[in-house]
């Protein structure tokens, strides 16, 4: 109940309602904790969708991989380890600066995995800007080629005895 009590603390002027389901079926040996905060929204604006580029695994080749495992070498050689807090042998220690000093760790190792596909991984586009549309290519594609379309002749044989000529 210290939770409970801490968080009616801290939203003590937002909050409304606050509890523990305490439910059968929940399998966790956690129990949630429900709060309703009183609000006050005015305006909900809709913002337009943007694009987060990220890393696309798929379009890597074993050479942007390659570049990827040297540059993340290179991050991880740049971090300092913090020996203290790995090496403490207290189970039940609760030091703040080794908790600090293993979750900057954490953190670290997680920047250095991030920024090093973000250098050598080909990342994502818009498809406002890349014009493609998804699941052309494997529906559209085959038709396409079938036909002379795209040759600049106007002419289509799907058969030699019917020929058509177009005016393109």
């Amino acid at each position: 109940m210290s939770i409970s009590f801490c968080l009616a603390l801290c939203f003590t002027a937002l909050l409304e309602t606050l509890d523990v389901l305490h439910d059968a079926d929940n399998s966790s040996d956690h129990e949630p904790i429900v709060l309703q905060l009183d609000l006050q929204v005015e305006l909900v604006k809709f913002a337009d969708r943007m694009h987060t580029p990220r890393s696309s695994w798929e379009k890597a080749r074993d050479r942007d991989l390659a570049h990827c495992r040297l540059s993340l070498s290179h991050y991880l050689a740049d971090i300092p380890i913090p020996h203290e807090a790995l090496l403490c042998k207290n189970v039940t220690c609760c030091s703040v600066e080794h908790a600090q000093a293993i979750d900057a760790y954490a953190n670290n190792i997680s920047a250095a995995c991030t920024a090093a596909a973000e250098h050598a991984i080909p990342q994502t586009c818009s498809r406002q800007n890349s014009r493609c549309i998804p699941g052309w290519s494997e529906q559209v594609q085959p038709l396409r080629d079938k036909s002379l379309f795209g040759t600049g002749s106007g002419w289509i044989v799907d058969d030699p005895e019917q020929e058509l000529c177009l005016d393109v």
